[in-house]
């Protein structure tokens, strides 16, 4: 099963070819509090969290423990982790 902290790899192929800027504009925040969210140093909270949640297409649950399914896996095998 593919495992990826928030921090890094989620965040970061989410942004994917936008910049840090249009990603803290997206989200109302600081260019600085965007960084911190992708290194991992903070994490994004209530409303916002929600909101990346929607917009990247994955539960809450998924986003806050980094759990990305890949479509070879079964739901057993993510639910047995």
């Amino acid at each position: 099963m593919a495992r990826n902290s928030l921090s890094k790899n989620i965040l970061r192929n989410y942004r994917a070819d936008r910049s840090i800027a249009e990603m803290a504009a997206l989200y109302g925040i600081s260019q600085t509090t965007w960084l911190r969210w992708e290194s991992g140093r903070a994490y994004p909270r209530g409303p916002r969290m929600i909101r990346l949640a929607s917009d990247m297409g994955v539960t809450m649950d998924e986003l806050f423990k980094g759990l990305v399914v890949t479509s070879e896996e079964s739901l057993g095998e993510v639910a047995n982790a």
